[in-house]
């Protein structure tokens, strides 16, 4: 075996066509690729005369990348050397997408596999067209769960029936009566009006990607897809001619979507978020909800499409540190046999509403009886401060359990000013009795609607509350006194979400204070 000692030349003189270096004007969908045959080694050998001449050149490597800088690295090798061997110094590269850039370098390989440098600059070359990509034909819109699966024919030519490139596509959805045919949707929607974004296909032979949901604004509707092949050239030769459209043909849910807060509404704060079906049974579906901003920015996610929620859902979205300004719900629900649908509500965040309810004279009861149930109730007074009539939605207890476990077992509402702690009429019976801490919730369920909390209670009629205990509050040896923290939720009119007060009543001395 003879030892290989030599390297090739480095090629020199790299041209390509609508590059601007003098490799010729753009030619339409290809780039021309020239170079000087390398016909010379780096190095001598002594014993052969004709020395440097190159007796076993392989051929040529080329490489190519769609940005400049250096590209003689694996990861953007074009052709190897079996493709491109010694005679053929000019290669039309038609895998091209009209007026983009490509950038080459080019190095000579021998048949021991020694490469030439390459050249120290890579080379810009660029196609051009006068047509347009022709009409994408055979599109397909299926919906799948939450998606809408498209599908359709490589466009391969131009409008004039040269060969072409396409990789990128412009989707067009548009909303119109469900069950129209393609005549119908072409004269019947406004195509200029419609939906659009560009795709990137991975797979320029079978194009296909997946639109990701999209709302109904009618469920008599359905989307309507058209698509059209781009290049990257200037108007008026940057997009081919639209596809006929094709119907996203929705499917039966087999119920009503119920989504809540509901369109127009303003929230603030704390807002409860619920998704249920009507006439049908919620226990056959399963969904997800996405919050977004006005720029389609996601903002909260309760579930998602991978792990979808069992129906009903109902989840506190909190608005606290979001900008005020138009928000979207998005319900996304799936039935068990794969039909799915969407239902979107668009509310305003605005400023939550400050604290407006104060707290003034707390009564404590009994003074007299047995030590374990002496004072062991207490009412405190409450005014709307507010400016309008609210409601209260929640009233969250808590108590130090200094004195050991006291259990809660009464609690009034909108008592009498003349009633005694002891006497106050229970609005909710606690069986058995709570340990701290305590929530009682109004706005739903065994405890019935949210109460109401009228403008009327000002400083001459508050609204009294109460809440009783089975043991002492206050310990008559050492003088400790439970202190009691109560958050009151409430809602102005209009509103579906909650604004809070926390106060604090402290047992002995006897005392009320807003801490929050």
């Amino acid at each position: 075996m003879v030892g290989d000692t030599t390297t090739p030349q480095a090629p020199t003189l790299l041209l390509t066509t609508g590059g601007g270096n003098a490799g010729g004007a753009a030619e339409n969908y290809r780039i021309n690729v020239r170079w000087p045959p390398v016909t010379t080694n780096v190095e001598a050998v002594a014993c052969d005369p004709a020395s440097p001449k190159i007796r076993d050149l392989q051929g040529y490597r080329l490489y190519r990348s769609e940005a400049a800088g250096p590209i003689a690295s694996p990861a953007y090798t074009y052709l190897e050397p079996n493709a491109l061997p010694p005679g053929s110094e000019d290669y039309p590269d038609t895998s091209v997408v009209a007026c983009r850039s490509y950038w080459y370098d080019i190095e000579a390989v021998d048949q021991c596999g020694n490469a030439s440098l390459a050249q120290a600059t890579s080379v810009e070359g660029q196609a051009t067209t006068d047509e347009v990509p022709a009409q994408p034909a055979g599109l397909q819109a299926e919906p799948a769960g939450s998606v809408v699966n498209l599908a359709w024919a490589r466009v391969t030519e131009d409008a004039g029936g040269q060969p072409i490139l396409v990789d990128t596509y412009r989707i067009y959805r548009a909303e119109g009566l469900a069950g129209m045919t393609s005549a119908a949707a072409l004269s019947a929607i406004d195509w200029g009006a419609a939906y659009t974004y560009d795709a990137p296909i991975s797979d320029v032979v079978a194009p296909a990607l997946s639109d990701p949901t999209a709302i109904l604004s009618d469920p008599a509707n359905s989307f309507y897809y058209r698509v059209s092949g781009l290049t990257d050239c200037s108007p008026p030769y940057d997009e081919g001619n639209l596809s006929d459209p094709n119907e996203a043909a929705t499917c039966d849910l087999g119920g009503t979507i119920a989504l809540a807060p509901a369109p127009g509404t303003s929230v603030a704060g704390s807002t409860s978020v619920a998704v249920t079906m009507t006439n049908a049974d919620p226990a056959d579906f399963v969904g997800f909800v996405v919050i977004s901003n006005a720029s389609s920015q996601v903002v909260a996610a309760f579930g998602s499409g991978a792990n979808p929620m069992a129906l009903p859902m109902v989840f506190t979205w909190s608005t606290a540190a979001l900008p005020p300004g138009d928000y979207i719900i998005t319900a996304n629900v799936l039935a068990v046999d794969g039909c799915a649908k969407s239902v979107s509500s668009v509310v305003a965040v605005v400023m939550p509403v400050p604290c407006c309810i104060a707290p003034v004279s707390p009564v404590i009861g009994p003074l007299k009886g047995k030590i374990s149930t002496r004072q062991s109730d207490v009412l405190v007074s409450l005014v709307n401060n507010c400016l309008q009539d609210i409601k209260i939605t929640n009233i969250d207890v808590s108590w130090t359990n200094l004195l050991g476990f006291e259990r809660m077992e009464h609690f009034c509402y909108d008592v009498p000013a003349d009633t005694l702690p002891e006497d106050c009429t229970p609005l909710l019976s606690l069986v058995p009795p709570l340990i701290s801490p305590v929530s009682l919730a109004f706005g739903s369920g065994a405890s019935g609607s949210a109460l109401d909390f009228s403008a009327i209670h000002d400083d001459l009629n508050p609204l009294i509350v109460g809440y009783q205990y089975d043991l002492s509050l206050v310990d008559d040896v050492t003088g400790l006194g439970e202190t009691l923290t109560m958050d009151v939720f409430f809602q102005t009119t209009g509103s579906v979400s909650d604004n809070q007060c926390r106060f604090q009543i402290t047992t002995n001395p006897l005392d009320v204070v807003v801490i929050e």
